[in-house]
């Protein structure tokens, strides 16, 4: 069963959306609301967690486009899917490029509207089988920054690709690193339900696997405390244990020497085990690695 929300700031075409949904009587159907913005839908998706959305492409205020990058942050699984007028092809092809999955021409076909819902619906029906399908061009980006973060040298420049990347996370001036290891190898599906715990529950971050037992986390700075709070909550009351390394923010154009300093940090955990969220205040006074064993950690 799917919840709707249907955002457009025309009341008319709301309400007369929510009557063709009505008259479909699709029997996957839950609860369908309706919202006149972006700010209110974003608002309501506080509390309604629809799984499929349709909105206007270009409202006042906040558009389609950016309502649908401040959405996907909190709702999951979830499909959208774009309303526009025949001139909007610039907008749609952005709304698909921040992860729309479907658009219909207003007014909207009884039929086409039949065929895009039943699209969507045995793509949400996927998801449980699946469950990176949604988040696929996400985490396809967080596997290219990492790998590209692991080869890089302390003190390396960043690429136009990493810049960009973080950007579209929403990770911008300053961030901080973090590195979730388990004690053991773990399935595929077990790391991608730890990340999607993760992107289910924080906001500008970029997280992806490193490893069969790793996990790298990447965060916009304002959000280092509750990424440190959360972290401290999941490697205590994980059913196996997990232990975990946060850097101290910094500027994003000294991303690849965070990622060595993380590496450091979680690594302490050969002397105290696991459990343990190591940050550089948490790791101060603890045994700490001599410049030889750094060394030859980094090679």
């Amino acid at each position: 069963m799917y919840n709707i929300l249907i955002v457009d700031d025309e009341y008319y075409i709301c309400e007369g959306l929510k009557t063709q949904l009505l008259l479909l009587a699709m029997p996957d159907i839950h609860e369908i609301r309706t919202c006149l913005s972006g700010e209110e839908a974003l608002l309501l998706c506080q509390s309604y967690k629809p799984q499929i959305v349709f909105t206007d492409i270009k409202m006042e205020g906040m558009d389609g486009i950016s309502l649908i990058h401040a959405l996907s942050r909190i709702l999951h699984p979830v499909q959208f899917i774009v309303l526009s007028g025949y001139d909007d092809f610039r907008y749609v092809r952005g709304a698909f490029q921040r992860g729309a999955a479907d658009y219909l021409l207003k007014p909207v076909l009884s039929e086409d509207l039949t065929r895009t819902l039943t699209s969507v619906m045995e793509t949400l029906n996927g998801h449980a089988r699946n469950p990176d399908r949604l988040r696929k061009p996400l985490f396809q980006l967080s596997a290219d920054v990492f790998r590209e973060l692991s080869v890089l040298p302390a003190d390396a420049v960043l690429s136009g690709f990493l810049l960009d990347a973080l950007d579209m996370a929403g990770i911008r001036d300053s961030c901080c690193l973090a590195l979730l290891a388990f004690p053991s190898p773990k399935s595929y599906e077990f790391l991608i339900r730890q990340i999607n715990i993760f992107y289910d529950s924080l906001e500008q971050i970029l997280a992806g696997i490193l490893s069969d037992n790793r996990i790298g986390i990447l965060c916009d700075a304002t959000a280092k405390d509750t990424l440190a709070d959360f972290l401290a909550s999941r490697i205590t009351s994980c059913h196996c244990p997990a232990a975990a390394s946060l850097t101290e923010s910094m500027p994003v154009s000294h991303i690849a020497q965070q990622f060595k300093r993380a590496q450091e940090l979680l690594c302490l955990r050969l002397f105290h085990g696991y459990g343990i969220l190591f940050t550089e205040k948490d790791a101060a006074g603890k045994r700490d690695f001599s410049p030889r064993l750094k060394q030859v950690m980094a090679n």
